[in-house]
């Protein structure tokens, strides 16, 4: 009886010893916290639900993945939460104390945010990611500042972040609204010698020449924004979250479709979408479009022209219709033999995103319009030397789509845009009076030819 006895003792203890030491790891334990939604992209959810699993008796590192994963798809308030846990079990970690710095900046809180942005610029930072984290993080409190309306503050965080052109442009932009356009000159002209095209900085140049009156300045400036197509981001947070984004959902294989296509491993690109197929069932159609997308270019490559037709009728079915899949169905109607449905196919794509492969085809196959169409496709050659600022290879493009018509507005203006850029005067102007002949109302041939006259 004694024994039996000093036996219950020892198992209750046991189990008070168990119970407690449980108690003391749940007590220490903290839940991942996922958000209750059903997503377009249903292989997402599944996803965060294994990273949080990992999260859970995981490390910094587990748990900072968790972070990045739930903002990447924009879930910030449950992103920050991942964030502050990967903190608390390392205070120094330089993603994390970004990741809730910027969750605080999504979610609205401006002051906090700053506060959190400033512990990234005050970070030891090693890495160059750690680096581009602390421009960034500085150039945040200049964009919160100017959210609160202190002009002052957001001039002298982004003074700060020299070399940052980002910052840079808001600086010389808020010296031309403050009335300075001397001093806002220099930071523009520092920036153009670095990024010639920037659309941004020819914009504010044109503004800063306007305000000190130096009008063919301010012209030439003009000049160069329709130029310039290269784009100053303004808002970091694409670098940043993009990456992200694409750790879950179907973006995870969107890259490997994109390789696998253009090495033209056809059975590899068919074998990911069916993969992506399966997983997304009955997702909206926009959620897969790279996919559509490829299993349009595998049919007509793998001539299966009914496949693409089908799968056609299904997009526009569920109101995708675009140029893509317009251009499809057409290839597809010509591998059938349908000359007439294929070419009104392409000329409805045609309307919605010129192309050289459509107007080519559309050559090929209407006799009666063949100088017409190749006479467009040099035209679209030429503005791709033009866009790449090949100016001389781009002249002979515009010359051939001039010769085969000679009523192209547009050729004749672009053709004048060139000699302008290389500056001959004679030739552009001429080129110029051309465009005019053909549409008398063009004021940007009209614009251009009486500055080259001195009016």
């Amino acid at each position: 009886m004694k024994f039996a006895t000093t036996l219950l003792i020892a198992i209750v203890l046991i189990e008070l010893v168990v119970a407690g030491l449980y108690f003391r790891h749940q007590t220490q334990t903290t839940v991942p916290l996922l958000p209750h939604e059903r997503l377009a992209d249903p292989s997402i959810m599944p996803q965060l639900e294994e990273l949080a699993n990992a999260a859970q008796d995981g490390s910094a590192d587990d748990w900072s993945r968790l972070g990045e994963g739930l903002l990447g798809k924009g879930f910030y308030a449950h992103a920050e939460l991942a964030f502050r846990e990967a903190l608390r079990q390392d205070p120094e970690r330089f993603d994390a104390l970004f990741g809730v710095a910027f969750c605080l900046d999504r979610t609205g809180r401006i002051q906090e945010s700053s506060v959190a942005y400033g512990r990234v610029v005050q970070g030891a930072a090693e890495a160059p990611e750690q680096q581009a984290m602390q421009v960034y993080a500085l150039y945040a409190m200049g964009r919160n500042a100017l959210r609160l309306e202190d002009g002052q503050q957001a001039n002298r965080l982004f003074k700060q972040n020299a070399d940052y052109p980002a910052a840079e442009y808001q600086q010389a932009k808020l010296l031309l609204r403050s009335g300075d356009a001397e001093k806002a000159l220099p930071l523009i002209r520092k920036n153009l010698a670095k990024i010639p095209y920037s659309l941004g900085f020819h914009f504010l140049d044109h503004r800063a020449q306007q305000e000190l009156g130096n009008e063919r300045a301010a012209f030439m400036a003009q000049s160069m924004v329709e130029r310039s197509a290269y784009l100053v981001s303004l808002n970091f947070s694409t670098n940043y979250v993009a990456p992200l984004n694409d750790q879950t959902g179907i973006d995870t294989q969107v890259a490997n479709l994109a390789e696998a296509l253009e090495e033209k491993d056809w059975a590899k690109a068919e074998a990911i979408c069916r993969e992506v197929n399966a997983t997304i069932d009955d997702a909206p159609v926009f959620v897969a479009k790279p996919v559509w997308d490829a299993m349009l270019q595998i049919g007509l490559h793998d001539q299966r022209p009914q496949d693409v037709l089908t799968l056609v009728e299904e997009l526009e079915s569920e109101g995708r219709v675009d140029a893509i899949t317009l251009e499809a169905a057409g290839d597809a109607h010509l591998l059938l033999k349908n000359l007439e449905p294929a070419i009104e196919r392409w000329q409805r794509a045609l309307k919605l995103r010129p192309s050289v492969s459509l107007h080519q085809k559309l050559a090929d196959h209407l006799p009666d319009q063949e100088n017409f169409h190749h006479s467009k496709i040099a035209f679209l050659r030429g503005l791709e030397h033009y866009r790449r600022n090949r100016l001389r290879s781009a002249i002979p493009e515009f010359e051939r789509a001039i010769e085969l018509d000679s009523n192209s507005t547009m050729a004749w203006y672009y053709l004048g845009e060139m000699y302008f850029h290389l500056d001959q005067s004679e030739k552009a102007a001429e080129a110029y009076e051309q465009c005019l002949r053909v549409a008398p109302e063009f004021q940007r041939a009209a614009d251009k030819l009486a500055y080259l006259n001195g009016e």
